[in-house]
């Protein structure tokens, strides 16, 4: 099986584990709100240390007992706690994780080891993972969100989002419906620990939902593959690409905000114009 399509169940889990649910306000509050609102209550479950029951729903004290339906976790849990729930998740069963948790790569060289240890924990468990330091992904066609977002946003449509930004991603789920688009998916790849943005591109190829793609980018994981893959997708399917990081203050704001390191704008543009783009 190619590598992307190894990506449908982050769109399309039977059920999902949302790790680090919480009953007071912040991260991990409204997020089980909004899927129950949107029809996945059934379908959800909270797991928190604590036990008891959040928003009217179970909560589970441990991942090991969540049903056997839930493919997909949703991780949003102190950063430090990040690597042994993967292990938690992986002896679990559960082979696609969304960390919405921030403190890796991006804060430094403490926080860079600690990337490292998860991602090593994922890939003993043959895990896939989006993110850490993103908030997910939006399918409108099944009215899965992993973000809080307004109703609008949820529209379906058929313009995906790639977003290196979970908080540029949100705007532009929240603000695009304005200007009379709507979307099909959106993914929000904060650090790309594993899953980057040519993978998407290629989930995204395949999508019959999707007709266009915009992307926001602080820098690519691998820039000769993106290249290739633009070059492929763009055959098909418009993309349309915002940069990030033209000008020394903004490539410095990149590195401190998913922790990328943003390539001049110059060596962008014709790596772009050598595709055709």
């Amino acid at each position: 099986m190619e590598k992307e399509n190894t990506l449908r169940r982050f769109f399309e889990p039977r059920g999902i584990a949302l790790v680090g649910a919480r009953n007071s306000p912040g991260f991990g509050y409204g997020i089980p709100l909004k899927l129950r609102e949107q029809g996945w209550g059934d379908r959800l479950h909270l797991v928190n240390p604590k036990g008891g029951e959040m928003h009217g729903m179970p909560v589970f004290k441990r991942v090991a007992e969540v049903p056997d339906s839930a493919d997909l976790a949703v991780v949003i849990v102190p950063a430090r706690s990040v690597p042994g729930v993967l292990a938690e998740i992986g002896n679990r069963g559960i082979r696609h994780v969304i960390i919405e948790s921030a403190g890796f790569i991006e804060v430094g060289d403490k926080g860079a080891a600690l990337q490292v240890e998860a991602k090593a924990v994922a890939e003993r468990y043959g895990i896939r993972v989006i993110g850490p330091n993103c908030v997910g992904v939006v399918n409108t066609e099944n009215r899965l969100t992993t973000v809080e977002v307004i109703p609008e946003a949820l529209t379906p449509g058929n313009v995906a989002i790639i977003a290196q930004s979970g908080v540029f991603g949100n705007i532009l789920l929240d603000g695009l419906y304005q200007q009379g688009l709507f979307i099909s998916k959106a993914v929000t790849l904060g650090n790309r620990m594993d899953v980057n943005e040519s993978e998407v591109l290629n989930y995204l190829h395949q999508d019959p939902a999707t007709h266009v793609v915009i992307m926001y980018l602080e820098g690519a994981a691998d820039g000769r593959l993106l290249a290739r893959t633009l070059a492929r997708v763009t055959r098909d399917k418009p993309v349309l690409i915002l940069k990030s990081g033209r000008t020394s203050e903004g490539r410095a704001a990149t590195a401190s905000h998913t922790g990328s390191l943003s390539g001049r704008m110059n060596s962008t543009r014709a790596c772009l114009r050598k595709q055709g783009q």
